[in-house]
């Protein structure tokens, strides 16, 4: 698995996947078992600004939901105006 701090992170009910928004707003999912990422969506939440300084984002800036059977996750940003994706873990669409 790459360096990364993590914001918000879930793993998925097999184990075989990792969601993690990092502190800047990238939202990845990384196949556990070899470390790749396979999906990467940049700008999925902003940092904040304050006195014209990003901020990196902190552990409420996301929900993560893996479905029961872990075919689907589900990512909200928590920004007022934020994303929302619904992604198939096993189709990787």
């Amino acid at each position: 698995m790459p360096a990364l701090v993590c914001g918000t992170e879930k793993l998925s009910p097999d184990g075989g996947v990792l969601a993690c928004l990092d502190r800047y707003g990238v939202l990845h999912f990384f196949d556990v078992v070899s470390g790749r990422a396979i999906f990467e969506k940049k700008r999925f939440a902003a940092p904040f600004e304050i006195f014209g300084h990003l901020t990196p984002i902190d552990s409420e800036s996301a929900s993560m939901e893996f479905s029961p059977g872990g075919e689907f996750i589900i990512v909200r940003s928590e920004d007022p105006e934020g994303s929302l994706l619904v992604w198939n873990v096993h189709g990787k669409n």
